[in-house]
């Protein structure tokens, strides 16, 4: 895990509430009040068995306007960075069940644009950096994936000292990509980081970070920049 590297622009990202997403996000925050009652009738209406559903609601009503742009102050413009993948904990995968990328540390200040917690966007990966073939062996560039990227010190495991990045690219890679350039256009903010009381929390959250993150990526006003120059101009 570390931080992004040094080469980053910054582009207006027009993230203002849209009618539709609203709509739809209100209905997903319906839904998960829905599972919090039928976890109660379920569990004898034993409150404290159905804690995981009940976070659930709470983390989709806290972020709803904020995802949507209608009130967000920590990312006024979208960032693109790229960076080295470097090998990290190794938790990423085996302990939570989200594969991450982690990012190699630089002397670079870029990061602080952005405060510790919880982003969406999207993200191409390059298996080798510097490499002049593409992922598939051809002339083709790497697909863009939608990401979820946490930015900070990981505080529910409270052994890190230094601020780290890393990234969980929704897609079902068969290899690791250690050594690779990562490529990211960062557009949404879902949450600050967090120190959860349980291991499970933070699963659950984490969950629902990638949920709230792809419906808001596949927003028309979201998907503009998936095609951004940037990305080599590959498909989304």
């Amino acid at each position: 895990m570390g931080w992004f590297g040094s080469k980053k622009t910054e582009r207006n990202a027009g993230l203002g509430g849209d009618p539709d997403a609203q709509d739809e996000a209100e209905i997903r925050c319906h839904k998960r009040a829905c599972a919090i009652q039928a976890c109660l009738e379920k569990n004898n209406f034993d409150e404290s068995k159905c804690k995981h559903a009940v976070d659930a609601w709470n983390l989709c009503v806290k972020t709803q306007r904020e995802l949507l742009g209608l009130a967000n102050p920590h990312l006024p413009k979208a960032v693109v960075l790229q960076a080295v993948v470097e090998k990290g904990f190794g938790r990423g995968a085996k302990k939570l069940g989200f594969p991450t990328a982690n990012l190699a540390r630089t002397d670079s200040p870029d990061l602080d644009v952005l405060s510790n917690g919880v982003y969406c966007g999207w993200a191409q990966v390059y298996p080798q950096a510097g490499a002049g073939a593409y992922e598939d062996g051809h002339s083709q560039p790497p697909p863009v994936y939608k990401a979820v990227v946490n930015v900070g010190v990981s505080p529910t495991f409270g052994d890190v000292r230094e601020r780290l990045v890393e990234a969980h690219l929704m897609h079902a890679f068969e290899d690791d990509f250690y050594g690779g350039e990562l490529r990211l256009c960062i557009i949404g903010w879902l949450r600050d980081e967090m120190k959860f009381p349980e291991f499970q929390d933070l699963v659950a959250n984490i969950s629902n970070d990638v949920d709230v993150a792809r419906e808001f990526l596949e927003q028309d006003f979201a998907e503009v920049f998936c095609r951004e120059p940037f990305f080599s101009r590959s498909a989304c």
